[in-house]
């Protein structure tokens, strides 16, 4: 129930089944717990036409379909147009049937005759990853369109940390004008917690124009502002002369960051992010440290595979290849192990986010049981 005693809406799902009975069955079930039944429709076609005309919130598509267009060309032809998750029904499919379905980027899949509980869990597994899918994307969208609006600020020190120079563009960033800068040490503009590294950075005379270092500098209406440093010593025939660098205000990229951070410690749903060509975990939340048994801080900074959480050697570097070429990898098999060197049998689904410029690998781990396992393993080798 929501504010006011309103009901939550529960989310509209499309239903592209050719078998009468299946589809019916399905659309009791969906309709007992309260999902809304967006529309059943029997061929890709017609499935394309109505998410396109009316998107739906997911599709439970078989993949065997009479017409022209079977549900794999269906999933593909939509995704081009809506950012839908399709989750495959099949009752038995070809190697190259499977292949093509795989590439078509599925949130899951349901064998025929379909359970309940799978099907119920297959649902909402599928609506959290879209969801997250969504939030990394317009997290990206807002770095790029800040990355390409922002004017940086350009600036020199003396050989004593005394601004010299600063460009006008400060004023939008800080508030202060040129001249209540120019004269003063760079540090009285600095966050107290954040001097310490300041200065260290700054007594690195042998740095070079790629250094950045982030920290929060003074504004003129009270508070401070986030930003990036990038700066390298001067040096001239009499030696050392000072500091010349830029400044980019990052403010909302860091309350971005914030957010993420959050939604991705809070989430429920198992997850790791690694990074690329490393695998060195960046960071897991509390679900994925409950999962394997782990402690605050027991994994972050430690290799993935060397850690003994991944014991198949090359699966996470594989998954990360996959992910490269394919854009995004859902629910690839993988054996993961506990601290108690408990080996789990699940699957990851995996997407590539950039972190203050670098590749990182998001990975959700789910578990399933032995048998779905091999089903599923058996069924990607095929």
């Amino acid at each position: 129930m929501g504010m006011g005693g309103a009901c939550v809406k529960k989310p509209g799902i499309m239903i592209v089944e050719d078998e009468f009975i299946v589809a019916f069955d399905i659309k009791q079930r969906l309709e007992a717990r309260q999902y809304e039944v967006h529309s059943v429709v029997t061929t890709g076609e017609e499935a394309v036409k109505r998410a396109s005309n009316s998107p739906p919130d997911l599709i439970l598509m078989d993949i065997s379909l009479a017409g022209v267009m079977d549900g794999i060309q269906a999933a593909i032809e939509i995704r081009k147009r809506n950012d839908i998750p399709v989750i495959y029904i099949t009752a038995f499919a070809d190697p190259t049937t499977t292949e093509r379905a795989s590439r078509s980027g599925p949130y899951g899949y349901l064998n025929k005759p379909v359970n309940p509980l799978d099907l119920f869990t297959c649902i909402e597994s599928a609506l959290e990853r879209n969801r997250l899918d969504r939030l990394l994307r317009r997290s990206e969208e807002r770095y790029r369109r800040l990355i390409e609006e922002i004017s940086d600020v350009v600036f020199a020190l003396d050989e004593n940390g005394i601004v010299t120079y600063v460009s006008p563009v400060i004023t939008e960033v800080t508030g202060h004008a040129p001249g209540q800068v120019l004269g003063r040490p760079f540090t009285e503009l600095v966050h107290p917690e954040d001097l310490a590294p300041v200065v260290k950075r700054f007594n690195l005379k042998g740095s070079k124009p790629e250094d950045q270092i982030e920290f929060r500098i003074t504004h003129v209406a009270g508070g401070y502002v986030w930003v990036r440093c990038s700066a390298r010593a001067v040096f001239a025939t009499r030696g050392f002369e000072g500091f010349r660098g830029t400044i980019q205000d990052i403010t909302t990229r860091r309350h971005a960051q914030d957010m993420f951070r959050k939604v991705f410690a809070r989430n429920p749903v198992p997850m790791a992010i690694t990074g690329v060509g490393t695998g060195a975990f960046l960071d897991v939340n509390d679900a994925f440290l409950d999962a394997l048994g782990y402690g605050s801080g027991e994994l972050t900074g430690k290799n993935a595979s060397a850690s003994g959480v991944f014991p198949e050697p090359g699966a996470l570097e594989s998954i990360a290849i996959l992910v490269e070429e394919q854009g995004a990898v859902r629910q690839h098999p993988v054996l993961v192990r506990t601290k108690e060197r408990d080996t789990m049998q699940g699957s990851l689904s995996a997407d590539m986010i950039l972190i203050d410029g670098q590749k990182y690998l998001l990975a959700i781990f789910e578990g399933i049981t032995a048998a779905r396992f091999a089903q599923h393993e058996n069924c990607v080798r095929r």
